[in-house]
């Protein structure tokens, strides 16, 4: 699995700023959660495909594709078994 990250925590704007970015390339079936995030985050499916949850709703979601989580709310993201993602 590889991954790079980077964090940067100056706040230039008190209502919108980048805390941390990166990306990640999953092994098959990784899965994060069911787990709450503190912040907002978005994903973006640069490769591969998985699924994620937020709440009662599962969507799958392939290259090309966003999604967006939300503070305290219940997530899991799941890689595909064939074809795990690479998210940014």
């Amino acid at each position: 699995m590889a991954s790079r990250y980077t964090f940067i925590n100056e706040h230039f704007n008190e209502f919108f700023y980048l805390s941390s970015g990166g990306f990640e390339h999953c092994d098959p079936l990784h899965t994060y959660g069911p787990a709450e995030r503190t912040g907002y985050m978005i994903h973006y499916v640069s490769a591969g495909k998985g699924t994620f949850t937020s709440g009662n709703n599962q969507y799958a979601i392939m290259p090309g594709e966003f999604f967006f989580i939300q503070p305290g709310k219940v997530i899991k993201m799941k890689a595909d078994r064939q074809d795990p993602w690479t998210i940014n």
